[in-house]
């Protein structure tokens, strides 16, 4: 960590300069000793198969009818349409085949890298301080909590808003310094893309403001400047008022992830989760973000929520310890060390979307969620060392001697928890072996056992599942489709049922169950549970296809030629659909004589 002043006036090195590219190049080094991997690994069935290999439309690669569904459909739950773009650019480069899938990897190890070059570039024009700059993007680039987000291919979004999210904090500095209509507007552009690669940037305005304060230093009888480039001050209300049309588009950004959320199920209301449960687990959520970020083991792909939520207790010392900590920062040493006001409140402020006051799905925290959040943590904590180093008066290669070690030793972490994310297998299996085991775990790994012909194991991670969540439809749906293989009929029709119950949407019970009904002759049952799979996944040939065989059955010969004449217009090749059309065209010539 850097010896420098806070104001780091004695570092004005232009980019470009030696020192720059060194810096550049320790990054990108960093980024491919942590990341190099990647590049083997396979897909997951944790959502990467309907983000990409199930995903027709993301199958068909980059055309104008994908940039279309893309701004009109909503898919898993969100509305991120760059996101899905730059899913289909894959595609289109690399393919859409399980084969294909350390192309998908290395796309988002490339755009992280560039993340943190560019923060590295923000922050240091931002505080003219590029050693500590360097630090900061450095502990960023290789925190073992960045694994998920950079090796998990559904996690696109989260480096592709972090780029646009970078780009718009360098586009402030510009438009801070010489503020102008031209660089305003570039600013916006920046925030727009990036909400339309995720959401997770909806307080961006708010984290604008405070770089403000500082280290812009535009707030009238505000906090010096660190900036190197004196920005004018403003009114608090002038400074407001000129991040409105910013304040617009997180507006239209939230309303479209409610839409989406909300159309998908992924919110759970308040009888679901009382508010009161939701207000207590949210300063756990922060804290428990905390020790993550500083001591980074017992990293899994999902934390279920506690049942019954946080302990009054817990609860309590956590809500007393965030008053107590941002108290200090604003009325304490914050006033003469504003950066940790600054780092604090970046981090805060970031999560607040996802601590768990709206509750979207079913974890209580996510590695993902500090993509962004976790650099206000750092900053603070980087800053403050370095000062505290240098009231002490010790040799200068201490602060550097310092920040290799951490560094090396967040690097040296992360490797292996990168590699997590080789298969399905070694994911889930990892999840295990930590104290508390999620019940998507146990779910999710007994899917991998299923296609590994371990059904006795499967059975018994299903079961796991259903007693730690039994009102997970999943779990029973997958528990169901085993059944079937094991020729249990009964028991399968009721796990799909259970499922329907729960969840009246499942796509996997209602065409398992189609066919169980199909199997008995229950054919008006068949036909009706077919429709609703059907309306769930539109564009799946498997539904239209026993759409149309129940309906074949059914003697409805006309609904059952519409069925498949739809599958052989996306599917040229299909023989069985051409097979049952020829069947069905027979007996609808057959019922008219």
């Amino acid at each position: 960590m850097s010896g420098e002043p806070v104001d780091g006036r004695s570092e004005r090195a232009p980019i470009g300069s030696v020192a720059w590219c060194l810096g550049a190049a320790g990054l990108l080094g960093l980024v491919t000793f942590t990341f190099a991997a990647v590049t083997g690994f396979g897909f997951v069935s944790w959502d990467d198969p309907g983000y990409i290999l199930k995903n027709q439309t993301v199958q068909e690669g980059l055309n104008w009818s994908g940039v279309r569904w893309a701004f009109t459909h909503t898919h898993m739950a969100n509305w991120h349409p760059l996101t899905w773009l730059s899913h289909m650019l894959d595609v289109e480069l690399f393919g859409g085949g399980a084969d294909a899938a350390g192309g998908h990897h290395l796309t988002s190890a490339v755009i992280h890298g560039l993340n943190a070059l560019l923060l590295f570039v923000a922050l240091a024009r931002l505080t003219g301080s590029a050693g500590r700059a360097f630090v900061v993007a450095a502990l960023f680039a290789v925190h073992p909590l960045r694994a998920e987000s950079v090796a998990w291919v559904s996690e696109r979004k989260d480096v592709l808003s972090g780029f646009f999210f970078m780009l718009t904090l360098i586009a402030w500095q510009a438009h801070a310094v010489r503020p102008g209509a031209r660089r305003l507007a570039l600013v916006a552009l920046a925030l727009a893309l990036g909400l339309l690669s995720k959401p997770m940037l909806v307080t961006l305005p708010c984290l604008l403001l405070l770089l403000d304060a500082w280290p812009l230093g535009r707030w009238q009888a505000g906090p010096l400047p660190a900036a190197p480039e004196r920005a004018p001050t403003r009114s608090a209300g002038a400074l407001l008022l000129e991040k409105l049309p910013l304040f617009a588009l997180v507006l239209a950004a939230v309303l479209a992830t409610w839409f989406a959320q909300a159309e998908a199920g992924a919110l759970r209301g308040l009888s679901a989760l009382p508010l009161g449960e939701r207000l207590a687990a949210a300063p756990v959520a922060v804290w428990s973000y905390v020790g993550k970020l500083l001591w980074p083991t017992g990293l899994v792909f999902h934390y279920p929520l506690q049942q019954g939520g946080a302990s009054p207790v817990a609860a309590l010392a956590a809500s007393l310890g965030l008053a107590a900590v941002t108290l200090a920062v604003l009325f304490g040493r914050g006033r003469s060390r504003p950066y940790l006001a600054l780092g604090w409140l970046w981090f805060v402020g970031m999560l607040v979307p996802v601590i768990g006051l709206v509750q979207v799905g079913g974890q209580s925290i996510a590695d993902r969620y500090t993509y962004l959040p976790s650099i206000g943590l750092t900053l603070a904590l980087v800053f403050g060392v370095s000062d505290w180093l240098e009231s002490l008066r010790l040799p200068r290669w201490v602060g550097p001697a310092l920040a290799a070690v951490l560094i090396a030793s967040a690097a040296a972490l992360a490797r292996p928890q990168v590699k997590v994310w080789r298969s399905s297998f070694r994911l889930y299996t990892h999840a295990m072996s930590q104290p508390d085991v999620s019940y998507l775990a146990h779910h999710n790994l007994g899917q991998v056992l299923v296609k590994r012909g371990q059904f006795d194991e499967a059975r018994a991670h299903f079961a796991a599942s259903l007693q730690r969540e039994p009102g997970y439809a999943r779990s029973h749906s997958s528990l169901a489709e085993l059944l079937v293989q094991l020729d249990e009929w009964d028991a399968a029709t009721a796990s799909f049922e259970r499922a329907l119950e729960l969840a009246p949407d499942e796509f996997v019970a209602l065409y398992g169950l189609a066919q169980l009904h199909g199997r008995e002759e229950r054919w008006e049952q068949a036909v009706a549970l077919a429709e609703r799979a059907c309306e769930q996944r539109p564009k799946s040939l498997e539904a239209r296809m026993l759409l149309g065989m129940s309906c074949l059955e059914r003697g409805d010969p006309a609904v059952a030629i519409a069925a498949f004449k739809w599958v052989l217009e996306r599917d040229p090749g299909h023989a069985l659909a051409r097979q049952q059309l020829g069947i069905a065209r027979e007996a609808r010539r057959q019922s008219r004589q």
